[in-house]
């Protein structure tokens, strides 16, 4: 399961905080000569990205049973938590820094 939710971590960062899914869909569509689509998945939604991969995962290494499936399951719909979680840990982190910045500064002068 540790696996799996590791696939979901990759997917939700690539998909939903990198910018790359905008990216790549503004290139393809530029290429094309078309309006930017709208949805694409499985390649724009984290859910469907984590789902496929996982069931990939499963398939290359010969853990298709349904509790693997299962996991695959929890592990796709886990990815607007992990996307909950990160936003929560970058706005701690980011107001953890802007504190020692003012304090410092008030510190050193």
């Amino acid at each position: 399961m540790r696996e799996l939710l590791l696939i979901a971590s990759v997917c939700v960062f690539i998909v939903d905080i990198s910018g790359w899914t905008e990216s790549w869909k503004t290139a393809l569509a530029k290429w094309a000569g078309v309006r930017v689509p709208g949805r694409v998945r499985p390649f724009d939604c984290s859910l469907c990205c984590t789902w496929w991969a996982c069931l990939l995962w499963c398939i290359c290494t010969g853990r298709v049973t349904l509790l693997w499936l299962a996991g695959c399951a929890l592990a796709a719909a886990s990815t607007p938590l992990l996307l909950a979680a990160w936003n929560c840990a970058r706005t701690a982190v980011a107001g953890v820094l802007d504190w020692l910045t003012i304090h410092i500064d008030s510190w050193l002068h």
